[in-house]
């Protein structure tokens, strides 16, 4: 049995690392109207649906459907299928500013969104008032936008939610920033250290604070976004603006950008940093092994790593730290002109995602990115050695910015921004409601389908139908009458299925598995057979 466990750790390993080189951008879609409308932030659920949140200014156009702004900024959230295609809207706004910054989701699909508001906000019986300038907010929905609770956290300055990480339960960990001292909704007042000092709180699926945090110098510090693992531990990055910041009496020794994990109960583990330069994004496994992308300007430290950028511009940089604080490795992404990393996925082999922004030429692996107009978006897929793999850019006429980037479940990448005028992905082409106006985009890159299903080539095994849908059937033609070991594992590694059977012919029911990307394994003595299935509902 050790043997057995063994070789399907070797299997999740092998195969998932295996490249899939070939994509495609399968859709883009614009939304907007006249003015500004920015998507911040977004993510996407088991079923394949995407949401997504940011801010608008005058009238928010999606499907004909019009959103008037009750002010200057107002927030949106909205749902859609894994096609693009509109599910629901739902809007937040008071006679000033109000933004949303970022999006998380639970198991269940309930939304959980973070940023900040002024003046009065009236969300359904829920009467807001910000006490002093900008309120950090947060708010959730369930999984048809309807309206369960929304918190904030109110001081006499400013208050700002920018980063949120949401448990499959529904515990939501907040990170911003904030300036003097700040009141919870239950009542907690926290003070600062100085100018303005990180914010890192927990809540649960009910809106009851959990616990609260923060860290600081005299000077000035920022948190930006937050990730969780697995086990409630959580992961925030930001700005550190002078040395010697303390996170709950660990002190971090160099300014510039940093990591800090806590652990599920808010204890401080530990604190790095990179020093000189600026981060925008993190991302985590589920064992806390993860990425942080951002920019610098001449030179940067990770560690044992120094970077050096091109020219002395700012260049992007995507660095790699394990779960116990220590940075692996720190590489530039930058040519001539303005190279920023604007946000970040991985993958359960540690590969990494980002999505830049560049208005030069960037040259990875080979290939040589060229913009189409004042700056463009390139996704570009790092491995967990530091090394580029495949890229794809995007753009038009004028500047383009991508905002963020995920995965879902069918192994396809959304990533979300916004543009003006006329913006192209591959052979897909999106167009703003005017040359001037800023709208927003989605789009989704997939692997061709003549990669996802090249796996299963053995002539002694056939697994089919796939895609499949209720019912898996596999033949084997070795002929023996001892065991089969059938496991199947999602694209994260964890096993989904398991069963043990004496058959050379046999199905299984897959009625109660999600939609998704499966790895197979079957075991027959000595015979190992594995491959790739697409489960569709």
């Amino acid at each position: 049995m050790k043997t057995f466990y063994i070789i399907v750790l070797i299997f999740i390993i092998s195969i998932i690392s295996e490249k899939t080189n070939a994509q495609k951008w399968d859709w883009a879609v614009g939304f907007g109207g006249k003015g500004l409308e920015r998507v911040w932030d977004v993510k996407v659920g088991n079923s394949g649906n995407i949401y997504i949140t940011g801010q608008y200014t005058d009238t928010l156009i999606v499907n004909q459907h019009q959103y008037p702004s009750n002010g200057l900024s107002d927030i949106f959230l909205a749902k859609f299928n894994r096609n693009g295609q509109l599910g629901w809207v739902k809007t937040y706004g008071s006679k000033n500013e109000d933004v949303a910054i970022a999006i998380g989701i639970d198991a269940l699909e309930n939304c959980y969104i973070t940023g900040y508001f002024t003046d009065t906000l009236q969300i359904a019986d829920t009467n807001l008032i910000a006490k002093g300038g900008w309120d950090l907010l947060i708010i959730k929905t369930d999984s048809a936008g309807n309206y369960h609770w929304a918190r904030q956290i109110q001081g006499t300055a400013g208050e700002v939610g920018y980063g949120i990480s949401v448990t499959n339960e529904g515990n939501a960990y907040i990170t911003g920033w904030y300036q003097d001292s700040v009141m919870f909704h239950n009542g907690y007042i926290m003070h600062n250290y100085g100018s303005s000092d990180i914010l890192i709180a927990k809540y649960d699926t009910y809106g009851n604070l959990v616990w609260a945090k923060h860290a600081g110098t005299s000077g000035i510090e920022y948190g930006y976004k937050i990730c969780s693992d697995e086990y409630g531990n959580c992961y925030v990055t930001g700005i550190a603006g002078v040395a010697n910041c303390n996170f709950d009496g660990f002190i971090l020794d160099k300014a510039g950008m940093f990591v800090a994990k806590y652990n599920a109960n808010g204890a401080i583990q530990w604190a790095i940093a990179g020093e000189d330069a600026s981060v925008n994004d993190i991302s985590v496994e589920k064992n806390g092994n993860g990425f942080v992308t951002g920019r610098f300007i001449k030179n940067a430290i990770f560690g044992n790593d120094s970077i050096t950028s091109f020219n002395n511009t700012d260049d992007a940089y995507i660095a790699h730290f394990d779960n116990n604080g220590n940075w692996l490795w720190a590489i530039d992404i930058g040519n001539n002109g303005s190279d920023k990393g604007r946000c970040i996925e991985n993958d359960i082999n540690l590969n990494a995602y980002v999505g830049l922004t560049y208005d030069s030429t960037i040259t990875m692996n080979g290939q040589t990115y060229y913009t189409k107009g004042a700056g463009d978006i390139l996704i570009q897929k790092i491995n967990s050695m530091g090394e580029p793999d495949w890229g794809m850019n995007a753009g038009g006429k004028y500047d383009d910015v991508i905002s963020d980037i995920t995965i879902d479940t069918l192994g396809n990448w959304i990533v979300v921004g916004w543009f003006s005028d006329t913006c192209y992905f591959g052979n897909k082409t999106i167009t703003s409601s005017g040359q001037s106006d800023v709208n927003f985009f989605i789009a989704k890159i997939s692997p061709l389908s003549s990669d996802i299903l090249k796996y299963n080539n053995d002539d002694k095994c056939r697994v089919y139908p796939n895609p499949a849908n209720n019912i898996l059937n596999i033949e084997l033609k070795d002929n023996q009458n001892v065991p089969i070991f059938f496991n199947l594992f999602d694209i994260y590694g964890t096993e989904t299925y398991r069963s043990e059977i004496i058959s050379n012919n046999f199905s299984i029911d897959i009625s109660q598995i999600k939609s998704g990307v499966y790895f197979y394994q079957i075991v027959r003595e000595k015979n190992i057979y594995k491959g790739k299935v697409i489960i569709l509902k």
